[in-house]
């Protein structure tokens, strides 16, 4: 990325940046194959939009943990977790919202009033000192925008600074001004819109009759601000694809869902074990490791709990294997079932996730 210190510079001055080739093209290319799999088709959103609309003003959308790795793995993409970072000036944050959003062309309207997201992330006013209200907005595109597929339109915080920002929505027959002073986004897919809660902005209409607008909507907060918040990652704890995630992701992305860092005081031997049993492809040597704990402890651990990762994938010529296969078919059935896409699809991605081979 270039200029990245220029564009969080206008971030502080304006509220918002627009941050170009975010995803390099491979990034961009893999998350694209995941969503045109895993979302709903023009035509068959078209077809059935009461079946597939998830959101008031329209389109699909699904939040992590997403069936497929890619887009779960977005989210904590070392250089979005860096803007973050650099944004709110602290390396103590945590991920409280990411999810993916499709609009779709047709009946759905998708022009929304000038508004701030303060309202909707905590109970309080926003305070403005300090770094961004401690928190930052991420709305990350995988479809180019231009003015036919509803572009975000944004006002410069210059122009509502110094003023209340109650009401937080401003509809355009009582606020005139503002609307003359916003300016659309218009970016191709990889790129990204940056603000603060306190910006004001609102989606456009799609007025493009073939065209799907596909983002991703990312907020980071500082983990100095327990009064806000969106979501408990916790309330997914039982959903496979989350212990999945959990499971691959490294110890630094763990920490943006609430884990404890290494060498925390939580890690002890019963919570190393616990987790180990709770998570059992995940490699904990790293936590063992950096652990109070005896040299002796740390080698048993090592020895008790690392081969788990081996022994769940070495069954593809038993009769355990046909049985596992047999168990992922009746999945992959009810997610043909709920999604519209083909069962082979789900069963292949399945099987692989688990090791095992197709039949």
């Amino acid at each position: 990325m270039k200029h990245i210190s220029e564009q969080l510079q206008h971030l502080r001055e304006h509220g918002y940046a627009i941050i170009e080739d975010v995803l390099t093209p491979q990034e961009l290319a893999l998350a694209q194959k995941e969503l045109y799999r895993t979302f709903p088709s023009l035509q068959a959103y078209q077809y059935a939009p009461s079946l597939y609309k998830t959101e008031p003003g329209g389109g699909h959308a699904k939040h992590l943990p997403h069936l497929g790795d890619v887009l779960n793995f977005v989210a904590v993409n070392p250089t979005i977790v860096s803007i973050a970072e650099r944004a709110l000036e602290t390396e103590k944050i945590t991920l409280v919202t990411s999810h993916v959003w499709a609009k779709y062309p047709g009946p759905d309207n998708h022009d929304m009033p000038l508004h701030t997201d303060y309202s909707s992330s905590m109970l309080l006013y926003p305070s403005r000192q300090g770094p961004l209200a401690k928190t930052i907005t991420f709305i990350l595109y995988y479809s180019d925008v231009d003015l036919d597929v509803g572009p975000t339109y944004i006002v410069s915080e210059q122009h509502s600074r110094h003023e209340l920002l109650v009401p937080d929505v401003r509809p355009k027959n009582k606020y005139p001004e503002l609307y003359r002073l916003e300016r659309p986004v218009t970016v191709r897919a990889g790129s990204m819109l940056v603000y603060s809660v306190t910006a004001f902005h609102r989606g456009s209409a799609l007025t493009s009759k073939n065209r799907i607008r596909y983002s991703h909507h990312i907020t980071y907060q500082s983990d100095d601000t327990p009064w806000m918040g969106y979501n408990v990652w916790a309330k997914n704890s039982l959903l496979p694809e989350m212990r999945r995630f959990i499971e691959r992701a490294s110890t630094r992305q763990r920490e943006l869902f609430g884990f404890p860092p290494l060498g925390h005081d939580y890690w002890t031997e019963e919570t190393i074990r616990g987790v180990g049993a709770l998570y059992p492809l995940m490699d904990i040597a790293p936590y063992i490791e950096a652990a109070d704990l005896s040299t002796e402890r740390k080698a048993q651990l090592h020895r008790q709990l690392q081969p788990r990762a081996t022994t769940n994938t070495r069954r593809s010529g038993s009769q355990d294997a046909q049985s596992a296969y047999n168990y992922y078919r009746g999945v992959a059935d009810y997610y043909a079932a709920v999604t519209g896409v083909a069962r082979d699809y789900w069963l292949s991605w399945l099987l692989a996730q688990a090791g095992l081979t197709q039949r």
